[in-house]
C-alpha cells in the first residue's frame, strides 16, 4: 500500500500538484442480525445518512423501518436513509418480570382448582349412576328364579370307552347323547 503511494505521489510531484489526503470518518453499528449500518456523521442523531455498504462498496440507503442494534437500541429510519430517531433499549425491571410470573401461576393456580372441582363434579356423579345400576341389578338377581325352566339333559357316561364300542355302538351313543 505504501508503494502506491510513493508512485502517486511521484506522478503528482511531476506534475506540480500537491494533494492531502484526508481519511474520511464515519460511524458504524452493528445490527442485531449483523448487518453493519453506517454514517458519515460524527454522531448518530436525527437526521443524519444511514446506508450500508453493498459487495462493491457503494452507500445503500437504509429502508424505511425499526432497526434494533446489537446493544439493545432502537434505530427508526423515518425516509430512505435518513436517521428518524434513536430510542434507547427498553429494560424491563426484574421484579415486573417476577410479578407477572407470579400472577401468571395465580391464574394457573386458579384454573387448576377449576378444573378439580369440575372433575370431581362428573366422578361424582359417575359414581352416583354405577350405584344405581347395580342396585337395579341386585334387584334382578333377588327376583330371578331359575324354577320352571326345563332342566338339561344330563350326558349319560358309556358303560364301556369308545375304543372298546363297535361301530353301531358308536353311532347310537352319539346319535343319543
Amino acid at each position: 500500500m505504501n508503494d502506491i503511494k510513493k508512485r502517486v505521489n511521484e506522478v503528482l510531484a511531476k506534475f506540480n500538484v500537491n494533494l492531502k489526503a484526508e481519511e474520511v470518518k464515519f460511524l458504524e453499528a452493528s445490527l442485531d442480525d449483523g448487518t453493519m449500518i453506517y454514517t458519515d456523521a460524527e454522531v448518530w442523531e436525527a437526521g443524519v445518512n444511514v446506508y450500508v455498504l453493498d459487495a462493491d462498496g457503494n452507500k445503500v440507503p437504509v429502508p424505511v423501518g425499526e432497526y434494533i442494534l446489537a446493544d439493545g437500541q432502537i434505530v427508526v429510519i423515518a425516509e430512505d436513509g435518513i436517521l428518524g430517531e434513536l430510542r434507547a433499549a427498553e429494560v424491563v425491571e426484574e421484579e415486573e418480570v417476577e410479578q407477572s410470573a407470579e400472577t401468571t401461576l395465580a391464574d394457573v393456580m386458579k384454573a387448576i382448582a377449576a378444573l378439580d372441582t369440575k372433575l370431581s363434579a362428573q366422578v361424582k356423579e359417575s359414581n352416583d349412576s354405577v350405584a344405581e345400576v347395580a342396585k337395579e341389578v341386585g334387584v334382578l338377581k333377588a327376583n330371578f328364579s331359575h324354577k320352571g325352566l326345563p332342566k338339561a339333559p344330563k350326558k349319560e357316561t358309556p358303560a364301556k370307552p369308545l375304543k372298546e364300542m363297535t361301530q353301531k355302538e358308536r353311532v347310537n351313543y352319539l346319535i343319543n347323547n
